[in-house]
């Protein structure tokens, strides 16, 4: 999907949820669709609190990835536990992770044994652009300072 359709579906989900948006931030690939690093992308990874992740979750819709419960909403929307220490920033109304921490995320998923090989070259290909974004100290376009 592309930033449109994304931020479409974001925002309806939020809304089910029932929670701020503050409290339903994107990862992986979502969030660098947002920050203009990728053009599209093919699913909604949203770390939410325990509680939201705990009243979607059911036997057949939680897996396990490095440790990590993921509550599977449907074959697009993934849940994750938030980590309320991270930082965040908000981009058209998503609220995604900051540039850090996404570099600390794509570094942790590149170093798992867990994670699929044939992913691997899209997550250096992330990270260098990540890298590059702090770098020029410059914001995406899609940031509304």
């Amino acid at each position: 999907m592309n930033k449109s359709e994304f931020v479409t579906r974001y925002t309806s989900i939020v809304a089910m949820l029932g929670e701020p948006a503050t409290k339903v931030v994107v990862a992986g690939g979502g969030a660098l669709l947002m920050l203009g690093i990728r053009k599209e992308t093919s699913d909604l990874d949203l770390d939410v609190r325990k509680e939201v992740l705990n009243r979607y979750k059911t036997r057949s819709n939680v897996e396990v990835f490095d440790g990590r419960e993921i509550v599977n909403l449907d074959k697009v929307v993934a849940l994750h536990l938030l980590s309320e220490e991270t930082e965040t920033t908000i981009v058209e109304g998503v609220t995604v992770y900051s540039v850090d921490e996404l570099i600390r995320f794509k570094q942790k998923l590149i170093a798992s044994p867990e994670r699929k090989k044939d992913k691997l070259a899209q997550d250096k290909a992330d990270l260098d652009a990540l890298f590059k974004l702090k770098k020029n100290g410059s914001k995406p376009a899609a940031f509304k300072w």
